[in-house]
C-alpha cells in the first residue's frame, strides 16, 4: 500500500495540491477533505480525509490535467499556472546549444569558470575576441577632420596626422527642413590604406547648429572614392543625439561583415549628414 500510494502521489502531483504531510503509512493529515478526480467530475480515486486512513479506487484512470505545452525542443516554463514553449528558446540537445531568438540574456554579477568564445563584432556594442582585439590593434588607423581644402573638389583634407592647432571650426551654409542634407565632406590625402579590414569603425565629431528651431541629428559615411571622382559608400553610421547650441562631442559608429578591397587608385571619403 505504501509503494502504491507514493507512486501515485508523485504521479498526480501536476493536478493536485495538498497542504499537509504524508507519513507513508497510509494516512494523510490535512485540515481539508482533498478528492483525486479523472476526467469526469463524479469518478474519483480516492478521498483524503484528516485522520482517516483512506483507499483508491479506478487507479487506471487517472490522468495529467496539464499537458507538456510548446513544440518539441522548446524550453518549458510556467506560463500563469501552465506549461508552456515559446519558439525562441530552443535547446539542442545534439550540439548542446541553447539558442535565445529575438531576445537577451540577463545575468547578475558572476564569474565565468569556463572558456566563452564569439565572433567578429559588427555592432558597437558587440563584444570583442581577443583574435579580434589584436587585428585592431594591429592595422588601426587615425584620420583627423581637417579645415584645410583638399586638392580635389570641394572638400577638406582628411589627414593621417592630427593638428597642432587647439581647434579648427568650419560651419556650414544654411540649411533648409528635411533629412538627409549634406554638410561636410573630407578627402583622404593619399590612396593609403588599399584596404577596409572588416570590424567597427569609430567618427568622433564635436558640432553644434549656430539656431534655428529645428531638430537636427547627424550621422556619416566613409565611401571609396576613385581617380575619376566616382564615390562608393562603403559603410553608414548610426544617428547621433540631437544637436543644441553647445558643442557636443559624440562618437558615431557604423560596421562591415567583410573586409573591402580598394582599387591602388582610391582614396576614402568622409561626408557628414
Amino acid at each position: 500500500m505504501k509503494n502504491k500510494l507514493t507512486s501515485l502521489l508523485i504521479f498526480a502531483c501536476w493536478s493536485l495540491i495538498f497542504v499537509g504531510i504524508w507519513l507513508g503509512n497510509g494516512t494523510f493529515f490535512s485540515s481539508e477533505a482533498a478528492t483525486i478526480l479523472t476526467t469526469s467530475s463524479t469518478d474519483t480515486i480516492g478521498t483524503f480525509r484528516t485522520n482517516v486512513n483512506t483507499s483508491l479506487t479506478n487507479l487506471n484512470t487517472a490522468i495529467v490535467a496539464n499537458s507538456i505545452g510548446g513544440s518539441d525542443t522548446q524550453i518549458q516554463y510556467n506560463n500563469g499556472g501552465v506549461f508552456a514553449g515559446d519558439s525562441n528558446l530552443v535547446w539542442s540537445s545534439s550540439t548542446k546549444t541553447f539558442t535565445i531568438t529575438g531576445g537577451g540574456f540577463n545575468v547578475g554579477t558572476s564569474t565565468a569558470t569556463g572558456v566563452i568564445t564569439g565572433i567578429t563584432p559588427t555592432l558597437s556594442a558587440h563584444l570583442a575576441t581577443k583574435e579580434y582585439v589584436d587585428t585592431s590593434i594591429n592595422t588601426e588607423a587615425d584620420y583627423f577632420l581637417s579645415s584645410s581644402t583638399s586638392d580635389i573638389g570641394t572638400h577638406f583634407d582628411l589627414t593621417s596626422l592630427a593638428s597642432t592647432d587647439a581647434e579648427n571650426t568650419i560651419t556650414s551654409s544654411s540649411i533648409s527642413s528635411g533629412d538627409d542634407q549634406f554638410l561636410f565632406s573630407y578627402l583622404t590625402t593619399t590612396t593609403i590604406p588599399n584596404s577596409l579590414e572588416a570590424g567597427v569603425y569609430n567618427g568622433h565629431l564635436h558640432l553644434n547648429k549656430s539656431g534655428g528651431g529645428q531638430t537636427m541629428k547627424i550621422y556619416w559615411t566613409l565611401s571609396s572614392f576613385t581617380s575619376s571622382s566616382v564615390e562608393t559608400v562603403r559603410m553608414t553610421s548610426e544617428i547621433s543625439d540631437e544637436l543644441g547650441t553647445n558643442s557636443l562631442a559624440t562618437t558615431l559608429h557604423a560596421s562591415i561583415d567583410l573586409d573591402i578591397e580598394l582599387n591602388t587608385d582610391d582614396r576614402l571619403l568622409f561626408r557628414i549628414y
